[in-house]
């Protein structure tokens, strides 16, 4: 744990952060993630206790990945079918590997050259996480996935794959 960090807003008052690195490798299994409860005391440069706290909620989630994502048939002819894949992994505590989340809601996102992504569709990952939609090409752009997340895991966002559509 490394030490606080203090700056003194007045004469008896002092705002002071403090990190605190966590291995999932001494956890005892995925059932620690979610809401923990931190209890918080301050201490003077004498040890004497100075205040003390209640317990405050914060949230420690597993790593989610966005693998890949792959629009293809490339180059694409205008109206037709586009397909975009990916897979969708997070975390595993118990094993220390990463592995696929099936039945999860993830965004189809679309990019077009020189504008921002919105969302296309939602779509549920499949078996170990997978994850297919098809689409209508239109126009050049980028294709990528978005995972928002949930109580015990954290989102992620996929790299785009750019798709050149031909007239």
């Amino acid at each position: 744990m490394a030490d606080a960090s203090c700056r003194d807003l007045s004469a008896t008052v002092a705002r002071c952060v403090q990190s605190l690195a966590i291995d999932p490798k001494t956890f005892v299994g995925n059932g620690v993630a979610g809401t923990w409860h931190v209890y918080l005391k301050a201490v003077d440069s004498d040890h004497n206790v100075v205040g003390k706290g209640g317990l405050y909620p914060t949230t420690v989630k597993r790593a989610s990945v966005l693998a890949y994502t792959t629009a293809g048939p490339e180059p694409v002819v205008k109206g037709q079918t586009l397909t975009v894949t990916g897979k969708l992994t997070h975390a595993d505590w118990n094993t220390q590997t990463y592995v696929g989340q099936s039945g999860k809601a993830v965004e189809l996102q679309f990019r077009p050259d020189g504008g921002s992504y919105r969302v296309v569709k939602t779509v549920q990952t499949g078996s170990g996480g997978a994850l297919k939609a098809t689409v209508t090409a239109s126009v050049d752009g980028a294709w990528r996935w978005a995972y928002k997340g949930d109580s015990t895991t954290g989102g992620a966002i996929a790299v785009g794959d750019a798709v050149d559509v031909k007239e």
